[in-house]
């Protein structure tokens, strides 16, 4: 629905930006229960565990692209996307792509 659509739209235009559930309803100038019921009847899952998941899918392309001899890092790949609690953000990146954040900087 245009709720989703537009909740979206905002999420990826602020991936890299601490915004919360608050954030996106205000932005839509919606209640934060429409944005949460939305999410759960056209795409079955939460606005928060959505906006996760890209956050995540964009710490892998970066880490995939890296050169770990170019000096990158796990962390300040996780930092500028929004991830703070590193040993959080590792389980959570291994459950969803079964490796380590550092295993796909070396590939």
């Amino acid at each position: 629905g245009t709720t989703v659509r537009r909740a979206i739209a905002y999420m990826e235009e602020n991936l890299s930006w601490a915004i919360g559930l608050p954030d996106i309803a205000k932005a839509l100038d919606v209640s934060v229960r429409s944005v949460q019921k939305a999410f759960h009847d056209d795409l079955g899952t939460t606005p928060m565990n959505y906006l996760r998941d890209r956050r995540l899918e964009r710490v892998r392309a970066e880490l995939a692209d890296a050169v770990p001899s170019d000096g990158v890092t796990v962390t300040e790949v996780a930092e500028r996307w929004g991830f703070g609690h590193l040993g959080n953000f590792s389980a959570i990146y291994r459950k969803r792509f079964g490796e380590s954040p550092s295993e796909t900087l070396r590939r």
